[in-house]
């Protein structure tokens, strides 16, 4: 194992790089009591909230077709450690005058008090990041951030392949914006609109509605086409929406109680084909049941890889930045003790995989590299008073299940990502942003 860095957590917002010797990479050793605990989502009540009742709408303004959309979240308030590593006046106007000019914020000052809820990678020198209140980019050397995006409005935000999308979908202003690497814009697209009955007005916050479902629709990794649930049915079309093609005619869409595949959670949409959570009415039990799935947009095969268990979830938090591998959780093991699998799954195969965990609760909160090389877990402990103890973070070699490295943390794992190339781990628990090779 090699050497990890730190950038510790402060509440002045002045961070210190901290080099952690190997040695500190220890093996998490069993707790007496490994009891209820709740799994934090690093997702915004307010967001959840909209999307519940938007989502509703579409359900009764769409031609039948029902969003799946919503997620469960909590909001944290983290606490931060203090630092007595005040800087000087001058040095800190000299930092001030330096970030000025270049555009650049020294994550000394900021990058320590961000709560980063998600991050991936979007070359080898940068970092895409969602905070609380702002998109970041970060250097994922110097760990400086190099520019900030007002995170105005509800959002979703999507990786592509040489930049990333941001979806509004606020119904007035649903509409997406096309970003390269430098998190400079290069496309804006308006989502059509139509305005609301009379009567349905009068109850709503918004007075028009878009006709494409913006929180299902997924922009392809080319980033040349989308597919999206809209007044049509199930459609791909051009990244102007400019060529609708009907893939699944909206009449299909009679209620749910046929039986049909139907995409309710796209995730990936690569080489003409959608990944994500699939529903499927089961006549006898008259229920719908979920699978984790796919369909070819040429052909309008659908292919099921996985039946979804109770509370299993593709696991991408609330934002998406999916590459070639896709892992399921078990989301909602609060209480329960699970058995520590992972489903996970590579573009490519015709079935899924899955990994044993050490432990059976690292299968609650864990992230996968891009090409399924490696998964990182967390486990909680608790001590007999009831009180929580470090949680311990493990990173995993698939192939041969060995344990690269082990490292405790006072918060939990929010969000982490795996440079497979480099072989290095980026990790946010709490506020403390971590880079570790291995």
């Amino acid at each position: 194992m090699k050497e990890a860095e730190c950038l510790s957590t402060v509440q002045n917002g002045t961070g210190r790089v901290i080099s952690v010797d190997a040695d500190e990479l220890i093996e998490a050793k069993p707790r007496t009591k490994k009891s209820d605990f709740v799994m934090k989502f690093a997702t915004i009540a307010a967001a959840v909230a909209f999307v519940a009742v938007v989502s509703g709408f579409f359900i009764m303004n769409n031609n039948g077709v029902q969003t799946l959309a919503s997620q469960e979240g909590t909001n944290e308030t983290l606490q931060s450690e203090v630092s007595s590593d005040e800087p000087s006046d001058a040095t800190e106007s000299s930092q001030q005058e330096e970030n000025t000019e270049n555009n650049t914020v020294n994550a000394d000052n900021i990058l320590s008090s961000v709560l980063i809820q998600d991050m991936t990678m979007l070359d080898e020198n940068t970092i895409l990041a969602i905070a609380e209140n702002n998109y970041l980019l970060i250097d994922s050397n110097s760990h400086k951030i190099i520019k900030e995006i007002s995170r105005d409005g509800v959002k979703h935000v999507q990786k592509i392949d040489n930049g990333f999308v941001m979806i509004d979908v606020n119904p007035d202003t649903a509409s997406y914006d096309v970003y390269d690497v430098k998190g400079n814009p290069t496309k804006h697209v308006d989502i059509p609109k139509k305005p609301l009955e009379a009567e349905k007005a009068e109850l709503a916050s918004y007075k028009s509605i878009p006709v494409i479902d913006p929180f299902l629709l997924c922009v392809s990794t080319d980033g040349e086409k989308v597919v999206y649930h809209g007044d049509n049915g199930f459609c791909t079309n051009s990244i102007d929406l400019d060529n609708e093609t009907v893939i699944q005619p909206a009449e299909d869409f009679n209620g749910g109680y046929e039986e049909f595949y139907k995409m309710t959670r796209p995730v990936l949409y690569k080489d003409d084909v959608v990944y994500g959570s699939v529903v499927k009415y089961n006549r006898e039990q008259e229920k719908h049941e979920i699978y984790y799935g796919s369909i070819d947009l040429k052909t309008g095969k659908w292919t099921v890889y996985y039946k979804m268990q109770d509370k299993e979830q593709i696991f991408s938090g609330w934002y998406l930045f999916a590459e070639n591998s896709f892992l399921i959780v078990d989301a909602g093991a609060d209480s329960r003790y699970t058995d520590g699998k992972l489903p996970y799954y590579v573009i490519g195969d015709t079935e899924m995989k899955e990994f044993v965990c050490e432990e059976g609760r690292e299968s609650v909160r864990a992230f996968i590299s891009g090409n399924a090389k490696y998964i990182v877990t967390q486990s909680e402990y608790w001590n007999e008073a009831g009180e929580p103890l470090p949680s311990a973070l493990k990173l995993y070699d698939i192939e041969t299940g060995e344990i690269l490295l082990t490292k405790e943390y006072a918060h939990d794992l929010q969000t982490a990502y795996i440079d497979e190339a480099t072989r290095t781990l980026y990790a946010v628990c709490g506020t403390q942003f971590s880079t570790m090779n291995f």
